[in-house]
C-alpha cells in the first residue's frame, strides 16, 4: 500500500480517537484488530508488543496526572488528599486507551511503510512552497536514522556492580551527550535518502476517507 495512504489513514484514525469517547475507542480497537489480522504475514513478530512496552512509563504518568490531579470523589477516603479521584482514574483509563491505540497504529504504519516511506509520505502530504516539506522530510529521516544509534548507546552495558541506578544514569548521560552532537554524526548526508512515493490514485483515498467518515458517524451518534 502507498505510504501516503497509510499515513493519511493514521491521521484520520488519530483524529477519530482523540476525544477518548468510548464508542470511538471501540471502533478504533476493531480497526486495529482488522489491520493486525490483515497484515499478519507482513508484520514481524513482537512488533506491537515492543511498541507498547516502550510507553509503559508514559502510561504511568497519564494515570498519575489524571488520577491524582483531577478533582472529584476520592477513591480511598481514608487517605484524604493522597487518594486519587474516581473521576480522575476513569479519565485516565480512557486516555491510556487512546495512547495505546495510537502507539499500536503508529507501529503498524512504520512496519508497513518503513521509516523512509513515512518520511516520503510526509513530503507528499506537507504543504508545498518555501522548502518546508523538503526540510520536514529530511529532519524526520534524520530522526529515524539517529534513533537506533541512540538506543544502542542507551542500552550499552553499564559498569559491573553499578546496578539499576547505574544503568539509568548511563542512559541519561548518553541522551545528553547525543543531544549536543551534530546530526551528521548520526546520519551523514552522503547516505541519507528519502524515498518519495508516487502520488496515490484517487481510488486509493477511499481507505482514509472511510476511516474518517466512520469516526464522524460514531461521534455524531454518541
Amino acid at each position: 500500500m502507498n505510504p501516503v495512504i497509510l499515513l493519511a489513514s493514521f491521521v484520520a484514525f488519530a483524529l477519530g480517537i482523540a476525544p477518548a469517547a468510548p464508542p470511538a475507542l471501540l471502533l478504533g480497537a476493531l480497526l486495529l484488530a482488522f489491520a493486525r489480522w490483515g497484515t499478519g504475514p507482513v508484520l514481524p513478530a513482537g512488533t506491537l508488543r515492543r511498541a507498547l512496552r516502550r510507553v509503559r512509563w508514559l502510561l504511568l504518568a497519564v494515570v498519575i496526572t489524571h488520577g491524582w490531579f483531577t478533582p472529584g470523589l476520592t477513591l480511598l477516603p481514608a487517605l484524604g488528599g493522597a487518594s486519587p479521584s474516581v473521576q480522575g482514574l476513569w479519565l485516565a483509563l480512557w486516555r491510556a486507551l487512546v495512547l495505546l491505540e495510537l502507539v499500536a497504529a503508529a507501529a503498524l504504519v512504520l512496519a508497513l511503510a518503513g521509516t523512509h516511506g513515512v518520511a516520503g509520505a510526509l513530503y507528499r502530504l506537507a504543504p508545498a512552497g518555501g522548502g518546508f516539506r523538503e526540510r520536514l522530510a529530511v529532519r524526520v529521516a534524520l530522526c529515524f536514522e539517529a534513533l537506533p544509534l541512540l538506543q544502542a548507546r542507551m542500552t550499552a552495558p553499564a559498569d559491573a556492580g553499578s546496578g539499576r541506578l547505574g544503568r539509568w544514569t548511563g542512559a541519561a548521560r548518553a541522551v545528553f551527550a547525543a543531544a549536543g552532537q551534530p546530526a551528521a554524526d548520526f546520519a551523514p548526508a552522503d547516505r541519507l535518502t528519502v524515498a518519495v512515493p508516487p502520488l496515490p490514485a484517487l481510488r486509493e483515498w477511499r481507505l482514509p476517507l472511510a476511516i474518517a467518515l466512520a469516526f464522524a458517524g460514531m461521534h455524531a451518534l454518541a
